[in-house]
């Protein structure tokens, strides 16, 4: 648009030259007013076009400073979620804690006592029954049905089936089952689905006591 101004423009003035040529004073002064007035639009037009572009690049800035703190508040809501969550899973896992520190003064109660034997590397496998890595047969080497919250595996060179133990941090279980990769101070416990059992908050290292009968 600016182009188009300018060059009529150029053109008028060099209809003016010619008219000064021709000796057309009158001529020539008419086309000089309409050279300077359609100059002056174009620069006018030239200056709204500017002013227009900015007025759009405050409103981008605008629009753009709110996304960002509309995002800003979105990752805060996130934070706030995720440590709300984390705490949640605190206080199950200190309720289970306690439930399980409640079962076994029960048994200590009944008239057992618990030996301390070390360390053990703790593991999960689910119950689920259908052919799959955790074996999904429905029956431990022992014979039993695999309970949740009570069956577990262990080397029956050092714990022998039937073997009742404290776990700290996952409660009591009885030794059920046994598996080729448990070894030693070894110990997988039994969880009800395969998703549970994967993301099993009790894998890692626990102390480990075995409950006898309290003697006489």
């Amino acid at each position: 648009m600016l182009k188009k101004h300018s060059d009529k423009a150029a053109n008028m003035l060099n209809k003016v030259k010619a008219a000064f040529t021709e000796k057309n004073a009158k001529v020539a002064i008419s086309v000089l007013t309409a050279a300077t007035v359609l100059a002056a639009g174009g620069f006018f037009w030239s200056a709204q076009s500017y002013q227009a572009e900015a007025m759009y690049a405050a409103y981008d800035e605008a629009q753009l400073q709110e996304q960002l703190e509309m995002a800003t508040e979105l990752q805060t809501l996130r934070l706030q979620l995720a440590q709300a969550q984390a705490e949640n899973e605190t206080l199950r896992t200190e309720k289970e804690t306690n439930e399980d520190l409640a079962a076994a003064q029960q048994a200590l109660s009944e008239g057992l006592s618990l030996e301390y034997i070390g360390e053990y590397k703790t593991t999960a496998y689910c119950c689920e029954v259908y052919p799959h890595i955790c074996g999904g047969n429905g029956v431990t080497a022992s014979g039993t049905v695999p309970t949740p919250g009570i069956t577990c595996a262990a080397d029956w060179n050092v714990l022998p089936p039937g073997t009742w133990l404290y776990i700290e941090d996952v409660g009591v279980r009885r030794v059920e089952d046994s598996g080729s990769a448990i070894k030693g101070n070894r110990l997988d416990i039994a969880i009800d689905t395969h998703e549970n059992a994967l993301r099993w908050s009790g894998m890692g290292t626990h102390r480990v006591w075995v409950l006898l009968p309290a003697e006489e």
